[in-house]
Parts: structure tokens; C-alpha cells; sequence
């Protein structure tokens, strides 16, 4: 007498075989399948020359080669069935330099940066902090050599700054964007201490050529000239008197000096 065996053809259980895609680079790849009968064999392959005889294989790390369609053939005493499953594996986007343009004066939003290294002409996702403070997110496509420039910003320290594509973040890169420099401190005296009624003298000069003046103090005192004083002072003129220079640019630098 012969036994006879007679093999079933492995079944693959609903939603088998399976991966964790999407990911993002060199973030694991987590490969999964689950068939009937338990023992049976495995062989995986897939793109990039992938083969694995594991039931659940990892690759790891992963490069963007590694998106497509992978084929688990199992195998039971040489009755073979296989199943597919697609991957996407989406490339991490990499910041290779920072640069950036100063605001050209105190007063303006007219600052840059630029980020380099980029996918040519391809819509990121912005983040950024400024000073601290979490900016709005905005989109911004890079130019025909994969660079791009955040414009309309202000004198700060901007960190945390990373792109994003195929909800893939780049690594955090930062710049600090600083205002021209102030005008020269002003250098300011007065005529105190002085008697009531008298008149109240100040002198002020300043390193810096075209500055304005602004001059303030007790009483509402206030003046736009260099070098003001107050005649027929009373009691209530006593105090520290404020003055602030401010040059083309709109920077400033104060003073502040006793009656």
C-alpha cells in the first residue's frame, strides 16, 4: 500500500500580506504576512535586489530605491501561493546649507533666508521659530536649483526652521537675522542742578551724522532738537529726561540723564 498526502495551497488571511508604508527615510520598512497553514515557508523579494525568507522582515535602513511592489510567496511541501503588497518609502528632505539676508533697516520686514539642497521646483511645507515663538506654516516652492528663500522677515533669531514634503520633516537648521547696527550712543549733559525758575539746558551731540532727536521728560516734556531747554522752570520739571537718536535706517539708541 502507498500513503498518499495531499497538500493544501497556503490561504493568506484578509488584509495579508501588509507594511507599515508609507515611511520616511532611513526610517524602518516593516514587512508583514499571516497564511494558513502556520508552518509553511516563506520568501520575500522585492525592489532594490530584496529578498528575505522571514515571515515579517525589516529593512531598515531605507532610501526612496525602495518603493514598490513586494511579493511574499509561501509555500507549503512545494504548493505555492503568493500575494503582493505596495510600498511607498518617501525621501527625507536634507537642508544643506542656511544663508541668509539681513533686514536693511530697523524698521522693515525685509529680511531673507535660504535653505539649499532642496528638490528643484517642488512645493515644502515652512516651519520655523522666530525668537522663540512658533511662525504660521507656509508653502514655498524652491527654484530651478532646489533653493529656497523665506522672505518678509524682521531683525530675530530664527530656529527650529525645517521643510516638508510627503509629511517627511528635514533635520532643524537655524540663523540669526540682526538689524544694521544702531547710530553711536549720544553723548548728553544739562545745566543741573539749577534753581526754580531758572532755565533748564541740555546739550547733546552724536558720532552718528543725519540722526533725528527725540527728547522727553517730566512735566510732558518733549523735544525734537539736539540741544532743548525750559525757561521759568518749577519743581515739577525735576526728573530723568530721556533722549532717543534714531539714523536713516529707523535704528535707535537712548539716553538717559537727571534735571
Amino acid at each position: 500500500t502507498d500513503t498518499v498526502y495531499v497538500w493544501p495551497y497556503p490561504v493568506f488571511l484578509t488584509g495579508s500580506p501588509t507594511s507599515n508604508s508609507p515611511v520616511c527615510t532611513p526610517n524602518p520598512l516593516q514587512l508583514t504576512a499571516e497564511a494558513n497553514p502556520a508552518n509553511a515557508t516563506w520568501s520575500w523579494s522585492g525592489p532594490a535586489s530584496f529578498s528575505s525568507s522571514s515571515v515579517d522582515p525589516v529593512i531598515d535602513p531605507t532610501d526612496a530605491s525602495m518603493s514598490g511592489t513586494y511579493t511574499v510567496t509561501v509555500s507549503n511541501h512545494g504548493c505555492n501561493t503568493s500575494a503582493n503588497t505596495t510600498a511607498t518609502v518617501h525621501q527625507t528632505p536634507s537642508i544643506a546649507s542656511i544663508s541668509g539676508s539681513n533686514p536693511t533697516s530697523c524698521s522693515c520686514n525685509c529680511g531673507s533666508f535660504t535653505l539649499t539642497g532642496l528638490n528643484a521646483s517642488t512645493a515644502y511645507t515652512v516651519n520655523y521659530h522666530k525668537n522663540g515663538l512658533a511662525a504660521t506654516a507656509s508653502s514655498v516652492t524652491t527654484d530651478a536649483s532646489g533653493n529656497l528663500t523665506v522672505t518678509g522677515l524682521s531683525a530675530a533669531l530664527y530656529d527650529s526652521i525645517m521643510v516638508t514634503l510627503n509629511a517627511c520633516p528635514s533635520a532643524p537648521a537655524s540663523i540669526m537675522l540682526p538689524n544694521p547696527s544702531a547710530p553711536a550712543t549720544p553723548i548728553a549733559s544739562s545745566n543741573s542742578p539749577l534753581c526754580q525758575n531758572s532755565t533748564l539746558s541740555f546739550t547733546a551731540s552724536d558720532a552718528t551724522a543725519g540722526v533725528s532727536w527725540t527728547w522727553n521728560g517730566p512735566n510732558s516734556f518733549s523735544s525734537s532738537i539736539s540741544s532743548p531747554s525750559r525757561s521759568s522752570v518749577p519743581l515739577a520739571d525735576s526728573g530723568t529726561y530721556s533722549m532717543t537718536v534714531t539714523d536713516g535706517s529707523g535704528c535707535k539708541d537712548t539716553y538717559s540723564l537727571p534735571s
